[in-house]
């Protein structure tokens, strides 16, 4: 049974919170999203998440409010996958913990720039990935 709430925020809703983390997805996949939803359940059992999204690509009506809630988050996730060099971006030049996650290869191009220009962007294969890391590093 779930003791925390979910919160699920798309354009051009936002929504404060007391406590709890603050999270952004950049991607179009709903099981991305679901993964990462979960993820967060996981970790945080006793407070509420709040998760933003834009329900599609990031394009120019949608853009301003994904760059201001992105100032709210704790983390962003992008899933390179399904996102957008737009949607990208938004997150590469980010104040925030970017996480990207390249699951099915197609964006290998991206991802070694990521990792090449090492400023502290993550890459991980899969949403489990990143979580079994922060498990590991809390350990």
């Amino acid at each position: 049974m779930r003791e925390n709430s979910i919160y699920t925020i798309t354009p051009p809703d936002m929504h404060l919170t007391i406590d709890g983390p603050t999270i952004t997805i950049v991607s179009t996949n709903d099981k991305f999203i679901n993964e990462v939803e979960k993820l967060h359940e996981r970790i945080f059992k006793s407070v509420p998440v709040s998760i933003y999204h834009c329900g599609g690509q990031v394009n120019e009506t949608n853009l301003a409010w994904l760059l201001s809630v992105m100032r709210l988050s704790d983390n962003i996730f992008i899933d390179l996958n399904t996102s957008n060099d737009l949607g990208i971006l938004c997150a590469v030049f980010s104040d925030v913990n970017a996480v990207f996650i390249n699951n099915e290869d197609s964006r290998n191009d991206i991802a070694k720039l990521i990792n090449a220009v090492n400023n502290g962007l993550n890459v991980y294969e899969s949403v489990q990935d990143y979580f079994d890391m922060v498990l590991s590093s809390s350990e």
